[in-house]
């Protein structure tokens, strides 16, 4: 089944050069090839909650592959983007 990591900004960036290190860091290495970006920061319209201020939706064919992606070489980077902004990331299944 496939899976979906997402990665929602709240608040603004609290450390731009952080953000740049690690976008820098991440182009460093390529993506696997079965990764998929479904939407990188796109406008966003709140319809219920606060609002956030920025959305990475990526997919994967298995939760197994996006587990083995975040915690391969992209966990690297991880420190640098919470140094970056108030993130948070999760896995989830779909169809």
């Amino acid at each position: 089944m496939t899976a979906y990591v997402m990665f929602m900004r709240e608040g603004p960036l609290a450390d731009p050069g952080a953000y740049e290190a690690y976008v820098k860091k991440n182009m460093e290495s390529p993506p696997p090839a079965t990764m998929s970006v479904c939407s990188m920061n796109p406008k966003i319209e709140p319809l219920e909650g606060e609002p956030v201020d920025s959305v990475v939706l990526l997919s994967f064919p298995t939760v197994e592959e996006a587990k083995a992606w975040y915690g391969g070489p992209y966990n690297q980077t991880v420190p640098l983007r919470q140094k970056a902004g108030n993130y948070r990331a999760f896995i989830f299944e779909g169809q």
